[in-house]
């Protein structure tokens, strides 16, 4: 090879080796025939670096369950800075506190209770939400009876603490403006609560009251046109309303009238809308299944069944309504709603009717009725897992647990001494807390319960003199 060929040669190689993206380093120093070391520079193509910014994405909310007006802690990745971005919870947009690319923090906007989506948006992205639980704050609140039926009654609005105790609140108790009798026994549905939609109702002698729960702090307002009283109408002594909170089933005992108020919206009702049907006359509590496909009301010693329509709330009678019962004052549907058990305070006994699953028929459950030590049960209340219930003793001051087996067989399990004629009480939705009311001993009780049994969670809440607390409903647990 000639020298102008060899020239041409590593001239053709280098150039090569440069639009290989290959650079030739050669020290000035070097022999020709030195080894030649070729290093890879990379693609010398004009790519652009991709700066599009990561997708943002949660790992975590704390707490998990909070109330209206707390705050919450949002940990993810990618969050960015906060400009242009936004936080919303159920939907509701909420107030940023602060903002980091890993932490934000916000103020829970007013959405109602429930499992909510917690969705951060950075311009065009947004992330997949996570959810908290919101509540409404934990909350005992006790319809107030008088012997006075002139006077307005109230509901007494009692806080529930972390261990079950009970504090009343400054603004208690809250004036329904109608009023309630004495009832023997208590009349355990002359209050309900529809929790998803922040509303509280109460039964009178001649009215009903619908209130609104705040859910910052739990105190109550009338809903629009609250209280409704009506003329020429027999004492109200139970209600109960439908999963879906827009229907709401109220006795109208002296009349022997089961009647079907329909709720409108802004949680208010119509006379023009009502529907009555016939029941036995002085029928107390009203018991709504679970899923909301029967409905139940008890008069002493019988017992009335109704189909119920999801569309319309309309009930039509079950076939072989009414059944004929113990005496009873106290009733309560587990909580699957397949057996409705009753306290039968002057055989001290308590017995337990199956509901069957389709036509809403009763019969009793086997081996039921089952004796119980002490004297008087007159109300039952259940764990929210239905293997536990507890019966108010009336004449013997006691409170008992039993255990509820798969066949809906009872057996005892503990008792306490309690307040004064203990009869209607609540367990709460966690399982954890059972409020009682000692009816003639004018007091409320609260115990915690635990895997094995129950214990006291505090001293005992005095109530007004006079006052004669008639029904229990708890908010605020989950």
């Amino acid at each position: 090879m000639t020298g102008t060929e060899s020239s041409r040669g590593r001239i053709q190689l280098i150039a090569g080796l440069l639009l290989a993206g290959l650079l030739v380093v050669v020290p000035a120093c070097s022999d020709t025939n030195d080894p030649v070391d070729v290093t890879d520079t990379g693609d010398t193509s004009d790519d652009t670096a991709d700066t599009t910014p990561a997708a943002p994405e949660l790992t975590s909310l704390s707490p998990e369950r909070v109330i209206v007006g707390d705050v919450l802690t949002i940990s993810g990745v990618n969050l960015g800075d906060g400009d242009g971005s936004a936080v919303t919870v159920g939907g509701v947009s909420a107030e940023v506190i602060s903002w980091s690319a890993t932490v934000i923090e916000i103020e829970v906007p007013d959405v109602l209770p429930g499992e909510q989506p917690v969705v951060v948006t950075l311009g065009d992205d947004a992330t997949d939400g996570l959810t908290v639980a919101v509540l409404l704050p934990r909350r005992a609140y006790v319809a107030l009876g008088t012997l006075d039926e002139s006077v307005s009654d109230g509901i007494a609005i009692l806080e529930v603490g972390a261990d079950g105790a009970l504090t009343e609140l400054d603004s208690s108790p809250f004036s329904v403006g109608v009023p309630t009798g004495w009832y023997f026994g208590g009349a355990p549905g002359n209050l309900a609560i529809d929790e998803a939609r922040r509303r509280l109702f109460f039964s009178g002698t001649n009215g009903i009251a619908i209130m609104a729960i705040d859910p910052r702090d739990g105190t109550l307002a009338h809903v629009p046109g609250s209280p409704f009283v009506f003329t020429g109408v027999g004492d109200m002594y139970g209600l109960a309303v439908a999963p879906g909170g827009q229907d709401l089933y109220v006795n109208r005992s002296a009349d022997g009238e089961l009647v079907h108020y329909p709720v409108a919206a802004d949680g208010s009702i119509s006379t023009e809308a009502a529907v009555a049907y016939a029941v036995t006359s002085w029928a107390d509590a009203v018991h709504v299944t679970p899923d909301g496909q029967f409905v139940y009301t008890t008069s002493g010693t019988r017992l009335h069944g109704f189909l119920r329509t999801a569309a319309t709330g309309a009930l039509t009678e079950i076939d072989g309504s009414p059944w004929d019962i113990e005496e009873t004052y106290g009733c309560s549907l587990n909580p699957s709603g397949s057996r409705l058990y009753c306290g039968a305070y002057d055989n001290d006994e308590v017995f337990a009717l199956d509901v069957h699953p389709t036509s809403g028929a009763l019969t009793e459950t086997a081996g039921s009725p089952w004796s119980v030590d002490g004297s008087g049960p007159i109300n039952v209340a259940f764990h929210p897992d239905g293997s536990r219930l507890w019966v108010s003793m009336w004449y013997s001051d006691e409170v008992t647990s039993f255990n509820v087996a798969g066949d809906g067989s009872l057996s005892a399990s503990q008792t306490l001494a309690i307040v004064v004629q203990p009869a209607p009480s609540a367990v709460s939705r966690d399982g954890a807390v059972l409020v009682v009311l000692g009816q003639n001993g004018e007091s409320v009780a609260s115990f915690a319960i635990s895997g094995s049994g129950f214990a006291s969670a505090g001293d005992d809440v005095v109530l007004p003199e006079g006052s004669y607390p008639s029904a229990v409903q708890l908010a605020g647990f989950r």
